[in-house]
């Protein structure tokens, strides 16, 4: 194989690589820009009697986690126990130290059955649905 094969080679996933760091730099930045805060990956799940959501709080104290809800969202806010530096190698550098997420939930809950834990950095809220009406019959 020629030579200048390998180096076109390198230089296109170099600036894939370059192109790929720049996206992320923007969609960290919108999210500082919309919130103040970055939004924690989020995962939601429904059985047939409850919702159940996690969320991922990396460096969170359980002290320094905030959580509301009513019926049909969650909020969850959180304060990191020591600021995350992320940096890539274009001596790009963004420093966070909260998290905020509102999560619409896909079904009726009450809010006072909630149970949260709290392990290892993941957030889990478990909470039980509510009817959302009764059958009406038809005579």
């Amino acid at each position: 194989m020629d030579e200048g094969f390998f180096e076109d080679l390198d230089k296109e996933i170099r600036k894939t690589f370059r192109a790929l760091e720049d996206e992320i730099a923007r969609l960290i930045n919108e999210a500082e820009m919309s919130t103040g805060c970055l939004e924690p990956l989020t995962r939601i799940a429904e059985t047939v009697d409850e919702v159940i959501v996690s969320f991922d709080l990396p460096g969170v104290r359980k002290e320094d986690i905030r959580v509301t809800g009513t019926e049909r969202a969650l909020v969850v806010e959180a304060r990191c126990a020591v600021k995350r530096v992320w940096s890539h190698s274009r001596s790009l550098r963004r420093e966070f130290g909260k998290f905020r997420k509102t999560v619409d939930l896909p079904a009726k809950v009450d809010v006072r059955s909630a149970k949260a834990t709290y392990r290892n950095g993941i957030l889990e809220i478990r909470l039980k649905k509510v009817e959302e009406g009764e059958q009406i019959p038809i005579l």
